[in-house]
Parts: C-alpha cells; sequence; structure tokens
C-alpha cells in the first residue's frame, strides 16, 4: 500500500466516513482507488504517490465512474501539491489534509491551472442571480469586462472557472452564492469506445439503445456502467473472481444493480 493511500485511510477513520479500497487492477494504470461516503457526499478517489505518473485515461474514467453515481472525483497526492491551492488535472489534483479539511465542510473555490489561479463558479447560481436582477448578458458583460458569449458560457458550464479579477467583479455584483465548489459532480454524455473486447462494446450499444448513459472502463474492476432515470449498473465481463469482487464494492458503497457476464 502507497503511503498516501495509507494517510488517505487515516483521514477517512478521523472523519468517521465509510470507505472501500478498491486494489484492482495490482498494477499498471488505474482509474480508482477508495470509494467514499461522508454526509449526502459521495467520492471516488485515485491516490497517487507521483504526480507525474498520472495519465489522463485514468482521470478520465475516474470521472465517467462519478457521473455514473453522483460522486465528485478527486485525484489525492503528497507529492508536490499544496494544500491550499488544488491543481485543476480534469479532476482536482488535492493534498491529503485538503480532503480532511473538505469532509470537515470547509469549501475551495480556488484551483491552479496552466501557470495561473482560477476560481470556480456556480452556473446555475449565476443565472438564477441575473434574472433576478433583471440584467441581460450584455449589461453583465459589460460590468465584468468580458465578451457577451463570455457570460453565457459561464452560465452554460461551458467555463466553469474564471480569473480573479473577474470572480472580485461577480462577488460584488451577485454575492458570494455565485462562488462554485472545486469538488463537483461532473456531468458527462455516454462514453464508448471500440476495444479488444467486442463483447464489451456490443453489450454498451445494446444499453444505449435503451435509453441509457454508457460509459466504459479499461482500468477499473468494472467494465461497464450505465444509468437510466436513477437506475445504475454495474457490468463485469469476465471471470476473474478479484476483479469482481472489487466491482462489486462499487455497487456496496453507492447502491444499484451487479450483473457478471461471461463472453460465450
Amino acid at each position: 500500500m502507497s503511503r498516501t493511500l495509507s494517510e488517505i485511510e487515516k483521514v477517512f477513520e478521523r472523519s468517521g466516513s465509510r470507505y472501500e479500497i478498491v486494489d484492482y487492477p495490482k498494477r499498471g494504470k488505474k482509474s480508482v482507488d477508495v470509494l467514499a461516503v461522508k454526509g449526502d457526499e459521495r467520492f471516488v478517489i485515485r491516490v497517487i504517490d507521483n504526480v507525474s505518473r498520472m495519465q489522463k485515461v485514468e482521470t478520465d474514467e475516474l470521472k465517467r465512474l462519478a457521473a455514473s453515481f453522483s460522486c465528485k472525483p478527486v485525484v489525492i497526492s503528497s507529492d508536490n501539491t499544496d494544500e491550499d491551492l488544488p491543481i485543476d488535472k480534469g479532476v482536482p489534483l488535492v493534498h491529503p489534509k485538503t480532503l480532511e479539511r473538505r469532509l470537515a465542510g470547509e469549501k475551495f473555490f480556488t484551483i491552479y491551472s496552466k501557470g495561473n489561479i482560477y476560481v470556480r463558479i456556480n452556473p446555475k447560481e449565476l443565472h438564477r442571480k441575473r434574472l433576478k436582477k433583471e440584467m441581460s448578458l450584455g449589461e453583465v458583460a459589460e460590468f465584468l469586462g468580458v465578451t457577451r458569449m463570455s457570460v453565457y458560457e459561464y452560465e452554460r458550464g461551458m467555463t466553469n472557472k474564471v480569473s480573479i479579477e473577474v470572480a472580485h467583479k461577480l462577488v460584488k455584483l451577485f454575492g458570494e452564492e455565485i462562488l462554485g465548489d472545486i469538488f463537483e459532480v461532473p456531468e458527462l454524455e455516454s462514453v464508448k469506445t471500440k476495444g479488444n473486447n467486442s463483447y464489451k462494446y456490443s453489450l454498451s450499444a445494446e444499453l444505449a439503445e435503451k435509453g441509457y448513459n454508457v460509459y466504459e472502463y479499461s482500468y477499473s474492476p468494472a467494465d461497464v456502467t450505465a444509468v437510466k432515470e436513477g437506475k445504475r449498473m454495474v457490468i463485469v465481463v469476465s471471470e476473474v473472481e478479484e476483479k469482481i469482487e472489487n466491482a462489486r464494492k462499487i455497487v456496496s458503497m453507492f447502491g444499484g444493480e451487479f450483473y457478471v457476464k461471461q463472453v460465450e
């Protein structure tokens, strides 16, 4: 077990959170290490000691799992992270102490990305506040010193972070309620890939035809997750017992239906 994962276990125990360690696959790329619940919040977590080894395919799958079960995806590392300033890696990259503070109820609004510090905003709250003040997109844009299209993208969630200068102006105009927590549940479209497992792909296609949002995985114990109108499924296409048992932890922690499919 990595030093960071050991530290994270202690964080969850001190906070009174429920959690499960996912220990499959054992080697190579991996998309999730910990499943956790604290109060009404759910988290799926990738724990890594060496940030430079983290790959985008891993965080992409972490977001798919988070979207499937209304979880907040997080990458945690003690390596080169500042507990006061999370880093944007597609999902928040945070120090273990940042997670502990979050579990204690602290909110984080700022995030570091590509050499700059940004502030997350809440698109729905921004839209609500603007309508309440009866301001047009153009009027808000003029006050902020940005384009009308920029304000439109803020409200649609197409751009979920702004400069500190713009954030200060937004707070002055609408109040702190428009700030957005960096820990958020992602909204994703179905993600299916044509990989080597043709059976998995055909299964995903069949579920998609029935109206499910479908997500496929290569570096998780689950092979497919599917969501439709609150119904959630975890599907494993394997006979490997260790893989099956680790995938079962997802349903045990977050609920849903569990299926094991064997390739004929």
